[in-house]
């Protein structure tokens, strides 16, 4: 998943943004399968515009690498069970960044 421009609203009764294959819900007898699992085929790359996502789920979630070069992030997540950053792999930020 790639965003690189413009405004998005997220509203999510699950993740806000998801590249783990599938909703926190499915799986086996209603939980998510191996939350654990890296998948190279999955990442997010955020490089400019403004995301702003409200999520019972996760707010952003990804079994593979998460990147931020740019851009404004705003997340809640609601669920107290639930991370507003779910990464497995690698995280990457340009200097300066914070998170």
């Amino acid at each position: 998943m790639e965003i690189s421009d413009g405004t998005i609203d997220i509203t999510a009764s699950d993740d806000g943004l998801n590249a783990a294959g599938g909703n926190d819900q499915s799986g086996m007898d209603g939980f998510g399968g191996d939350m654990f699992s890296a998948d190279e085929d999955a990442w997010i790359t955020i490089s400019g515009g403004t995301v702003t996502i409200d999520a019972t789920g996760d707010g952003i979630d990804s079994n593979g690498d998460l990147t931020v070069s740019g851009g404004n992030i705003f997340v809640s997540a609601r669920a107290i069970t639930e991370m507003v950053l779910w990464i497995t792999m690698e995280r990457r930020r340009s200097p300066g960044e914070r998170w």
